[in-house]
């Protein structure tokens, strides 16, 4: 690199016009390019690069290709038009066939991809100071001859390779469709376990509880009918609602599961203690007045 920068520095009374619309690009490659005997300047846009280069002679151009306004592409078209003599190189971080044709059709001197070494740089802006060929002159003469004898040597090779690669896609996908088959089996596995898990502890309690109340619930109402015949109407005002009240505390955990799965056993033993002091508060006074009779 330092090689190439005395180069540079040989080419007196030369100056490069180095433009890009962000100021920390523009300052650290103008340090850069900097050499005794050559004028290093700066434009923060088409524009103002456009103005420049009409005001005074300028042996080389250095722009982006994407700026507000006017872009690297436009500054070029007008250099063509106005300034042949100056040499153009287009820097670029979003190339294209498209963009490199067009700024070769415009007499760019290169065309350059970011992200940029200053080495590459270098030698380029070297090049085109010392007045050298541009590598697309170059390779233009060179087209012709080169064409045609690649289209003979590629062409026998490249005609099998999409049926072969058809053939191999072919026998491959049973496979790849029954390894998908296999992830997602895999994928659904915890899963699966996890809620088995969750679930049928919960179930089990549940189905306990509304059988261990349900018989408590027939033995009491067996004892009101049986001894306290005077009392039943009173007696079943009070077991119907209860036992709806029941039905209502054991749905409660499946209600309640569906946004916490922490809990259920903890509000089924809650709705099973609930339910079993009820129960015993109204048999009490049956079994009270059946010992007095």
């Amino acid at each position: 690199m330092l090689e190439l920068k005395r180069e540079l520095e040989k080419n007196a009374n030369q100056e490069i016009l180095f433009v890009d619309d962000e100021k920390g690009v523009r300052e650290g490659w103008k340090r850069f390019l900097s050499a005794e005997n050559r004028t290093v300047t700066t434009a923060e846009d088409g524009e103002s690069a456009i103005s420049g280069l009409s005001r005074r002679p300028i042996d080389l151009v250095i722009s982006d290709l994407r700026m507000p306004g006017v872009d690297g592409l436009d500054v070029l078209e007008w250099v063509h038009e106005h300034k042949p003599e100056t040499r153009f190189v287009l820097i670029t971080g979003y190339g294209s066939d498209e963009v490199e044709q067009r700024a070769r059709s415009l007499g760019a001197f290169g065309y350059l991809q970011k992200p940029v070494l200053p080495d590459q740089l270098a030698e380029i802006a070297e090049a085109a100071l010392r007045g050298e060929p541009s590598s697309w002159e170059g390779a233009v003469q060179e087209e012709p001859a080169m064409a045609e004898p690649v289209v003979e040597a590629v062409a026998p090779v490249a005609v099998p390779e999409p049926e072969s690669t058809q053939a191999q896609a072919a026998a491959l996908e049973p496979a790849l469709q029954l390894t998908l088959r296999d992830l997602r089996r895999l994928a659904m596995a915890p899963i699966l376990g996890f809620a088995y898990i969750v679930f049928l502890p919960v179930i089990g309690i549940a189905a306990a509880c509304y059988g261990v109340g349900s018989k408590v619930a027939q033995l009491a109402q067996g004892v009101v009918d049986a001894r306290v015949e005077a009392q039943v109407a009173a007696t079943e005002t009070i077991v119907e609602p209860t036992l709806r009240g029941f039905g209502k505390l054991v749905a409660a955990p499946f209600m309640g599961l569906a946004y916490l799965v922490a809990l259920p056993v903890v509000g089924i033993a809650a709705a099973c203690y609930g339910v079993g002091t009820r129960i015993a508060q109204l048999a009490k006074p049956a079994v009270q007045q059946i010992a007095k009779g």
